[in-house]
């Protein structure tokens, strides 16, 4: 009996449909992960912004602008968590098949292995878990430097959402002095607006002032 050759096309096919399988599990890990990480990320923000008396909503941050951003961000770290975690699986599968078995299969061939997207996935969640981490990390520093009175970077679990800097302030009712509390020109940090109520913290006098936006006027430090 002759033994048939593997159709040309029968590689690719695997490896396409290999592909699929992990993009389909990925898939769904991401639909977990996604309502996760936005109950995550609400709880962080409440937590965050709970140390200086508000809430998200006190400084212009809704629900949809929580569910937008951080269905950007979610989508865009599993993905590239997902990706990294396949090419670092096959890498490792093809150099420890080398080296016991001076196998000279290319990498491509072992995609479709059990053991390669077992490793795959468990990448996977150790770079998201390194993710949350650095995100808390952040947002632990972050709180140091608003305390401090200083600007913070964009936080990593809420990019674009969480913006406190400092702020030069000058206000323009007489009655404002007792509020802040500082001569004009005072240096205070934004935390936010909502309802045309501007809120800054006070790292001098370790409060929250929230004043009318239309009586203070504001320049970065």
């Amino acid at each position: 009996m002759v033994a048939q050759d593997t159709p040309p096309q029968a590689g690719p096919l695997r490896l396409a449909q290999s592909v699929g399988e992990y993009a389909r599990v990925a898939a769904g890990a991401a639909a977990v992960a996604g309502f996760a990480l936005i109950a995550l990320t609400q709880m962080g923000l409440d937590w965050f912004y709970g140390h200086f008396g508000l809430a998200p909503q006190d400084v212009g941050l809704d629900q949809t602008a929580i569910l937008f951003e951080t269905a950007a961000t979610g989508i865009t770290a599993l993905t590239c968590a997902a990706v990294v975690g396949l090419g670092v699986a096959v890498v490792l599968r093809y150099l420890v098949l080398r080296r016991s078995r001076h196998d000279t299969a290319s990498p491509r061939s072992l995609v479709g292995q059990p053991v390669v997207l077992a490793s795959a996935s468990g990448i996977t969640i150790a770079l998201l878990a390194g993710f949350l981490g650095s995100g808390i990390l952040n947002a632990h520093r972050s709180l140091d430097d608003i305390r401090a009175g200083r600007s913070v970077p964009p936080q990593v679990l809420a990019r674009g959402e969480v913006v406190a800097r400092c702020t030069q302030v000058w206000w323009k009712e007489p009655h404002l002095d007792g509020v802040i509390g500082h001569p004009q020109g005072a240096r205070l940090v934004y935390l936010g607006e909502a309802a045309s109520v501007t809120s800054f913290y006070d790292a001098t006098s370790t409060r929250t002032i929230r004043v009318p936006s239309g009586d203070v006027a504001t320049r970065s430090c």
